[in-house]
Parts: structure tokens; sequence; C-alpha cells
């Protein structure tokens, strides 16, 4: 199984006037998303001033270490889940965050066990 590894974003701080700003940047990228009570990833694809939509979404119920390979215990989620930015505490991107999804070969979802 061979695969592509994506880069981390970057930009500059400087040029974020607010929320939907800076998650403006992680659009099309693998990313992870922590809100108050749970924590999604999956590929952002969409941001406006209301909401986020993270498509091949997974709620990651027990995420590990942040440079591990993939989330210790995740569940799959049907398609995309919609988030909105007034619940989000932090968009980043870990290293589990790039591990396969769902739709892509390898996804190990549970810690390995689908």
């Amino acid at each position: 199984m061979s695969q592509t590894k994506e880069e981390r974003i970057s930009f500059d701080p400087k040029n974020v006037t607010d929320f939907p700003t800076a998650a403006q940047q992680y659009k099309g990228q693998k990313c992870a998303v922590l809100c108050a009570r749970y924590q999604y990833r999956g590929r952002l694809v969409a941001v406006n001033q209301e909401c986020l939509v993270l498509a091949d979404a997974t709620a990651v119920e027990v995420s590990g270490q942040t440079n591990s390979a993939q989330p210790q215990t995740e569940d799959a989620i049907s398609g995309s889940v919609t988030i909105k930015c007034d619940a989000v505490e932090i968009i980043y991107q870990p290293e589990w965050c790039f591990a396969p999804l769902p739709s892509e070969d390898g996804y190990a979802g549970n810690g390995g066990s689908n």
C-alpha cells in the first residue's frame, strides 16, 4: 500500500482576521477539528461564516499522541459532517489526521479493527 504523504499547511497568522478565514487555509486538506465534546477528522471541503464541512469524516473517540500514525479509536461517519464554527475550539493537523480516511485504501477505523 503506497500513499502520498500530504504536506501540512502553513500560513501567516498576521493575515487571519477571524476563524473562518483561518479555517479556509485548510480547504482541500486533511485536518482534525476539536469541539468541546467531540473531535473529528476528514477533508475540509467547505467553509463559510457559519459552518465548515468535513468530507469522508470520522468521529475520533481517542486520538492518542499527536505524532501517532492513526487515531487510537474512531468511527466512520457516512459521508460528510457539518460543524458550526462557533462549536470549534481548534482546527489543526496532527500526524494521525493524515491516516487513510474511510473511502481510501488502508483505512483502519477503530484503531485497526474495521
